[in-house]
């Protein structure tokens, strides 16, 4: 009798079969060195490869050059080029923009801050903030500014996401992208996601833009300093990162300052207030 299927067939692989057969199990924990990663360009995971895993991590060659203007519909401009950007909030001479330092939440609304045309943004409320948790206007102001860009350049909204590691700033801009979008001057801006780090963990997009938020005159970098966090953060996106945020701050920290190190040598830096070139199509003067 010829026997079933069941006993002829051999049995489908598991994933400790196929995918990591050296793998150490260990306490119910599966771990394993993967040597190539199908996700971003290499500018971005070359960052990663030789902060979190010895050097050892590689580039598919589907996927170490790809980039935004390469996606259909999307124009060829120096943001849509490039794999790194860092937006830094200070000048050329090291001067801190204005309205660019990190206040508390509860700060900015003493200060009536979080305006729109005058009027104190309503979509924020301090009686459903924690008011503790930092905020950077002038940032926030910055991304909202890349963003809208990016949105112009035919970059579609389900294709980026914004990212901080303060709940107060996710709200922020959260409200401006909104109230672009709700003047008519950005369509589109109230779908990109503006989420947490933490919260957008296990997902990916084609641009992630990511708000530092800390810059002060403490060297005080908080939540930024977390390895595993902000190798996170950098690796959700496939073509483009965008970093917004104060070099000085931020680079007073040695894992971050290799961070804008990395950015600098294969990427664009602009300061803030010098970013209208970035989504200028190529050939347009």
């Amino acid at each position: 009798r010829r026997g079933s299927a069941a006993a002829t067939t051999k049995a489908t692989p598991t994933l400790k079969d196929t995918f990591v057969p050296k793998a150490l199990l260990s306490s119910g924990v599966l771990g394993c060195l993967l040597t190539t990663q199908y996700r971003s360009n290499v500018a971005i995971s070359s960052w990663s490869s030789s902060e979190m895993y010895g050097g050892r991590l590689t580039a598919a060659a589907a996927v170490s050059s790809r980039t935004l203007h390469e996606l259909p519909g999307v124009a060829h401009t120096p943001a849509t080029a490039t794999p790194l950007l860092l937006i830094d909030t200070r000048t050329s001479g090291g001067m801190l923009l204005a309205a660019c330092e990190e206040v508390s939440e509860r700060e900015m609304y003493r200060r009536g801050g979080a305006v729109n045309g005058g009027i104190i943004d309503s979509s924020l409320s301090s009686s459903t903030s924690s008011l503790s948790s930092l905020v950077n206007e002038g940032e926030a102001y910055a991304v909202a500014m890349h963003v809208a860009g990016l949105l112009t350049s035919g970059v579609q909204p389900s294709d980026i996401a914004v990212q901080s590691p303060y709940a107060a700033q996710v709200r922020l801009i959260r409200a401006k992208l909104a109230a672009a979008a709700a003047s008519g001057r950005v369509p589109g801006a109230e779908l990109v996601e503006v989420a947490s780090v933490d919260s957008f963990q296990g997902r990916e997009a084609e641009a992630v833009v990511l708000s530092m938020v800390r810059s002060n005159d403490r060297s005080a970098v908080g939540f930024l300093a977390d390895a595993r966090r902000m190798n996170v953060a950098m690796t959700r996106a496939r073509r483009h990162v965008a970093i917004v945020g104060d070099s000085v701050t931020v680079g007073s920290d040695p894992f971050l300052r290799r961070l804008l190190v990395h950015v600098r040598a294969y990427g664009v830096v602009v300061s803030a207030n010098h970013t209208s070139d970035l989504h200028r199509p190529a050939g347009v003067e």
